[in-house]
């Protein structure tokens, strides 16, 4: 499920005023002041790259094989004025730990953050050239009322290694952005389990994956909604945080959709096992 982002005109405006379908979004939210369309689309494209060796190796621990990974941290790259970022970290900056937890990946640290509320005061423990700093930071909002936390700075993963016993090809096209991660993991488990995790229903889905198999929120979880429904999906897996909105975002329409809330990728698979009736120890044969 993807959502379409595009900038509107007056009579778009209008005409979105009424309909369900869409959210309106200020501008500033999506890029904030000093953010071009080009620093984003290189942020997303770097979080969809991390986003599908981290699934990939989800799915392969999950289906049996045994992988190893690893990277040099989170780096720091454009700090947005007046973010929570803005005079406590530095471009440059990599982020090798939150909260005393060790960060690999991009995707993982997003996820964390979103998982905190905004004014929460959290820590980073950051290289800087030769020293290593503890940093607090109080997460902002991205927009008055938003309930979104964010610090304020374009990140992306430093020297990520993968050790796969096999070789996984995704296809996403021009896609960016971290959130078909747990999608890419189930099929990737698909292709290689004995079983259609399926069972020949049509299953939706959305969240990001971490390397420890935690589902993370998205953004546009409406949207995806109404996706699933147009095009006939049976069941839809919804992260956790996004569930109450999911779930908002259906009232008023007469749907068998039936929408599962997921906070790891082993609740997805089971939500699927139980709505299909298989079993999921049939994943797997053993360690291969």
């Amino acid at each position: 499920l993807t959502v379409l982002r595009e900038s509107v005109t007056l009579v778009g405006y209008v005409q979105a005023s009424f309909d369900d379908r869409i959210t309106l979004i200020p501008r500033e939210v999506i890029l904030p002041e000093g953010r071009t369309s080009e620093d984003k689309k290189r942020a997303d494209q770097q979080m969809m790259e991390d986003s599908q060796q981290v699934a990939i190796a989800v799915a392969l621990e999950r289906t049996g094989y045994e992988v190893s990974f690893a990277s040099d941290g989170v780096e720091v790259g454009e700090i947005s004025p007046g973010s929570a970022a803005e005079g406590v970290m530095q471009e440059g900056d990599v982020i090798i730990a939150f909260e005393n937890e060790p960060v690999f990946f991009s995707g993982d640290l997003v996820s964390r953050i979103q998982e905190r509320a905004v004014g929460d005061v959290v820590e980073f423990t950051i290289e800087r050239g030769e020293e290593i700093l503890d940093l607090k930071v109080t997460l902002g909002a991205r927009e008055p009322g938003d309930p979104t936390p964010i610090v304020g700075v374009t990140i992306f993963t430093v020297g990520s290694r993968f050790d796969f016993p096999i070789e996984v090809l995704i296809e996403s096209q021009n896609i960016g952005g971290p959130s078909a991660g747990l999608m890419f993991s189930i099929e990737i488990i698909n292709q290689l389990s004995p079983v259609d995790v399926t069972s020949g229903h049509r299953i939706a889905g959305t969240g990001t994956i971490d390397s420890d198999g935690s589902v993370g929120p998205i953004g546009g979880i409406r949207q995806k909604v109404f996706g699933a429904l147009n095009a006939g999906a049976d069941l839809m897996l919804v992260p956790e945080a996004n569930f109450e909105d999911a779930v908002a975002a259906l009232e008023g329409h007469d749907t068998e959709l039936k929408l599962v809330s997921v906070a790891t990728i082993d609740d997805a698979l089971q939500a699927m096992a139980t709505f299909g009736g298989w079993s999921v120890e049939s994943l797997s044969n053993g360690t291969r």
